[in-house]
């Protein structure tokens, strides 16, 4: 292993910590409300990462993404959340200047 590798490994390994420290805080923050949603982000951002630094260690499921589950054994927080994924943004998720005139 080169030295181009190690400092991409330290890099990627530095990344790794900050996401999941951010992670914690924001859970710590939010009382462990958006916990699924956090952890998707912290998904997101680790491959990213990834991308950045060209380095696409981790596992094969990792790489495929988060495993889906059934809906009737999600958390029910979990589950609204799911089912809004696919829709377009809602209209209280939009700016006033997006909002239709009353």
């Amino acid at each position: 292993m080169g030295i181009l590798d190690r400092f991409k490994d330290q890099a990627q390994n530095k990344a790794d910590d900050v996401i999941e420290s951010v992670g914690d805080r924001v859970d710590e923050k939010t009382g462990d409300r958006f916990t699924g949603q956090v952890d998707q982000a912290q998904e997101v951002a680790r491959n990213k990462a990834r991308e950045a630094l060209g380095t696409h260690a981790g596992t094969e499921a990792e790489a495929q993404g988060p495993a889906t589950q059934d809906p009737a054994t999600q958390p029910p927080a979990e589950q609204a959340a799911a089912e809004q994924r696919p829709a377009e943004q809602s209209s209280s998720a939009r700016g006033p200047e997006d909002q239709p005139p009353a």
